[in-house]
Parts: C-alpha cells; sequence; structure tokens
C-alpha cells in the first residue's frame, strides 16, 4: 500500500533505532577511548532512547489509528441515524479496505433507499391515480345520471307537448276525452287509463272515458260516490293515492266487481280552483310500476288535461248558449235551420220519410198584455217543456219565432207527425196554469204539419206548407192541429 501506516512507523522507527544505535555507537567509541566508565551510560542512554522512541512510535500509531476509527465510527453513527449518503474519505492504508466497505455499503443503502423513495412515489403516485380515476368515474356517473335526467325531461317535455297538442286540437268534448285517453295510453304505455267526471249538479263522478279495456261498455258512466273505493277518497280528499299492489288494498273496487286487474294502480285528482272535478286513473301490470318521477309526471300531466277539458266545457258551455234558446232549452233560429235543414237533405236523398210540426201559442200576445211579459216568459217554459217531452232525442225542436216553434220529426210521416202534434196539444190544454193564485189561465195551442211529398220542391217549401197549415187551424178557431196534404190543408183527424 502507497500509504501503509505501518510501512510509514516501521521506516520511521528503523531510523530511530538506527540514530539511536548510531549514537550509542558513537558513545561506547568515545565511552573506550576516553572514559571506559561511560559505557555504562552509553547502555543505559540507547535503553532509555529506545524506550522514548518505541513510547513515541506507539503513542502516535494508537493516536492515528484511534482518530480513524472514531472519525469512522462518526460517519457510522450518521449512517445509523438515517443519513445515507455520507461517504468517508478513502485511503491508501490498512484502514482503507474497510472505508471501502462502509462506502460500499453506504451506496447501497442509498440505493436501497432511492428505490425505496421511488416506489413509496409510485405508491402514492398509483394511489393518487386510484382516486382521480374514482373522482372521474363519480363525475362521470354523476355526468351520466344528470345527462339521463336530462334525457327523460326533454322525453317528458316531448310527450306532454304531442299530448297537450293532441288534446288540444279539439274542443268538443267527447273528442277531448277521446284524444285524451288514446294519446295517454299509447304515449305512455298504459295497462289501462280511465277519466271520471263530475256532472253538472251531481255529488258523485262517473267514468267518462276508458283505455285499453276491451268491454269499455261495462264499466262506461260507472258511478263513484265520495269516499266510494280508491278514487272516491281521492274525490273526497283532493290527495293523489298510489297503490303498489291492488290485490293488496282491499279500497280497490276493481270496477265494483265488474273486472279484476292485477298491477299497481296510481289516482290523481283533477282539480279546478281547489274543487275536485274528477280523477284519473293510471293502470300498470307490473306490481310497483310507478317510479316516484313518473308520478310527478302524471301530476303535472293531470293539471293539462284539466285545463283541456275546462276548455272543452267551456266551449259547450258557450256553443250551447248559441245554439239554444236560454229561455225554451229548444234550439236557437240559426242552430235549428241548420239541423233542421240537414235533416231534410239526408231524408230527401236516403228516401226516408221526414215532417216538420209549425207550433203556435195561441193568445201568447193577450197572456203578456194582461199578465206582463214574465208570465209570457213562463207561458213559453210550460209549453217548451210539454214539446220536449212528447218527442224523442233524435227530434229537433227549435224557436222559430217570438211564440212560434218549429218541430222535426225523424224518419216520421205526416199522419205520424199529426199524432205527435195531437199529443202536444192536449197535453198543454189539461195543464192547468194560474198566472195568479186565485185566476187559472188556459193554455191552447195551434199547429201546422207537412211532410216530405211529391209537391214538395226543397227545405224552404216545406217550411212554407207547414206554416200554412198553421195558418189554417188558427182560422178554424185555434187549439187544433192542421196538414198540409195535396196541396190542401186539412184537418189532423181526417188524416185517420
Amino acid at each position: 500500500m502507497k500509504h501503509s501506516i505501518l510501512k510509514k512507523y516501521s521506516i520511521a522507527a528503523a531510523v530511530l533505532i538506527t540514530v539511536t544505535a548510531m549514537i550509542c555507537g558513537l558513545t561506547a567509541v568515545v565511552a573506550i577511548k576516553w572514559a571506559p566508565f561511560l559505557i555504562y551510560v552509553a547502555i543505559g542512554l540507547t535503553i532509555v532512547l529506545s524506550v522514548v522512541v518505541g513510547a513515541g512510535l506507539y503513542k502516535g500509531f494508537s493516536n492515528f489509528l484511534n482518530k480513524r476509527i472514531r472519525d469512522i465510527n462518526s460517519q457510522l453513527d450518521q449512517a445509523i441515524h438515517g443519513n445515507s449518503l455520507i461517504r468517508i474519505k478513502e485511503r491508501q492504508d490498512e484502514l482503507s479496505p474497510l472505508e471501502t466497505s462502509f462506502n460500499k455499503l453506504m451506496k447501497e443503502l442509498t440505493d436501497i433507499s432511492s428505490q425505496q423513495v421511488d416506489s413509496r412515489q409510485l405508491v402514492d403516485w398509483a394511489k393518487k391515480e386510484i382516486q382521480l380515476k374514482d373522482q372521474l368515474m363519480e363525475k362521470t356517473r354523476a355526468v351520466e345520471e344528470t345527462n339521463q335526467r336530462l334525457i327523460k325531461r326533454l322525453h317528458e317535455r316531448d310527450l306532454m307537448l304531442r299530448i297537450t297538442e293532441s288534446i288540444n286540437s279539439t274542443l268538443s268534448l267527447d273528442a277531448v276525452l277521446k284524444e285524451i285517453t288514446q294519446s295517454v295510453g299509447n304515449e305512455l304505455e298504459m295497462q289501462e287509463f280511465v277519466i271520471l267526471l263530475t256532472g253538472p249538479d251531481s255529488g258523485a263522478m262517473n267514468i267518462a272515458a276508458v283505455y285499453g279495456v276491451s268491454d269499455p261498455g261495462r264499466i262506461l258512466n260507472l258511478e263513484f260516490k265520495p269516499g266510494e273505493g280508491i278514487v272516491g277518497q281521492v274525490f273526497s280528499s283532493g290527495e293523489p293515492i298510489y297503490v303498489r299492489d291492488v290485490r293488496q288494498e282491499p279500497r280497490f273496487m276493481h270496477y265494483k266487481g265488474r273486472r279484476q286487474v292485477m298491477g299497481s294502480f296510481m289516482a290523481i285528482p283533477i282539480k279546478s280552483r281547489d274543487r275536485v272535478e274528477g280523477v284519473l286513473g293510471f293502470m300498470k301490470a307490473k306490481v310497483d310500476g310507478f317510479m316516484p318521477e313518473e308520478i310527478d309526471f302524471l301530476k303535472i300531466l293531470a293539471y293539462q288535461v284539466n285545463i283541456a277539458i275546462q276548455n272543452a266545457r267551456s266551449y259547450e258551455l258557450v256553443r250551447r248558449q248559441a245554439d239554444y234558446d236560454q229561455l225554451t232549452g229548444l234550439m236557437s233560429r240559426r242552430s235549428g235551420m241548420d239541423k233542421l235543414r240537414t235533416e231534410y237533405k239526408e231524408s230527401l236523398s236516403g228516401g226516408r220519410q221526414f215532417c216538420m210540426i209549425m207550433l203556435d201559442i195561441d193568445d201568447f200576445k193577450v197572456h203578456n198584455d194582461t199578465y206582463g211579459h214574465m208570465t209570457g216568459d213562463e207561458v213559453l217554459k210550460r209549453v217548451a217543456h210539454f214539446i220536449k217531452v212528447n218527442i224523442r232525442k233524435v227530434d229537433i225542436g227549435c224557436r222559430y219565432g217570438g211564440e212560434e216553434i218549429l218541430i222535426g220529426l225523424h224518419r216520421t210521416g205526416l199522419e205520424d207527425g199529426v199524432v205527435v202534434a195531437e199529443k202536444i196539444r192536449t197535453s198543454i190544454s189539461a195543464y192547468d196554469f194560474y198566472p195568479d193564485d186565485d185566476k187559472k189561465l188556459g193554455l191552447s195551442v195551434s199547429q201546422g204539419v207537412a211532410a216530405i211529398d211529391k209537391d214538395c220542391k226543397g227545405f224552404a217549401e216545406m217550411v212554407n206548407y207547414a206554416d200554412q197549415a198553421l195558418l189554417a187551424a188558427k182560422a178554424a178557431g185555434k187549439n187544433v192541429v192542421y196538414a198540409y196534404k195535396g196541396q190542401k190543408n186539412l184537418p189532423g183527424a181526417d188524416l185517420k
């Protein structure tokens, strides 16, 4: 070794011993030549010098080794406390293998620590990556759920728009109910769907429309009173009721035993200004088949259905006010004449019988002048009542003038028309009318009857024939029935 400690101290010891030996030899030579007694001094001096030199060499060598070992121990202590980057300066002596081994060990520890750090970083990165992936997946799920909700809302709005457009495409109540049941049933894929509505003066509901029932005639117009069954309770409370399984619900009446069903049922009230106007009943074949968001949608739908029904009812009321005379309840002249004209044309083209009665209240002006217009109005109401109870629903009665009423009898010939006119006349004549508490007013009517025949060339001419027969009845003394036949006005009795 270039810088061997032993080598250094061996050379130093050899030099010191040589020098000491030379000094002792010279001393011995001098002692022998000049002072023999000094030989002992020389020997003693040699021993002393040897001891001193040996002690010095030992001390120096010991101090040097201790310092080196302390340096190594100090570095080792730092390494023990976690400083893996510490290194010992390597020297070329007997301790250098130890220093080299120490440095190699520390390098390996550094490499291991570095690998551990890298591993921890990789683990941390992996954990962070997993956390980020979890967060991303969570956000992706949230975005997907939001997208699904938005898609569902768009579908619901589109569906609501289609249903609303469909049910608002007509103003006839019957047509509106038909559109509602078809649109809701088809678009919402309901097994069954019913609409129950209250009557104008009724405290109960009736099934007005139905979807998905093969025999609707069995349940249409079926009545439910307040508190009766599920729909009756909804009618009473004004709050919706959801039945998850109708088989487990004793309040569910299965259309009062007329039709057994299975599945889930949702009943929602139709409200107008906090008043329940009816109930919508939705039926699904699946138990617990309605989701919460679907129920919310059906509540909004019920609001739209209510608007459509109220609009249709308002239209029906306005149309009725326009088509019907408010005092008598008979059709107005405009709508009545339109309907009579249509009936005349269809009867003529189809080769069917049709006749008309022109009725006039006898002495109506006298009654008005004597008892006042309020009594005159009451007379008109009474006469109209007897007309309505003596004709059929397919027949047409309209207020033609002030006290004149025109009646069209569906598929009726002249002789049968006279019979109907006589029934009306006798009913009115037999009625005791008291405008005052103590005075009776005798009511009577005169009537003229005309029917389709070979001489009738049009609707206006037929009305004119009935009017001519009426004039003949008036001229004959009133309270009689005359008929126009063969261009003649004949008493009704003569036709028998």
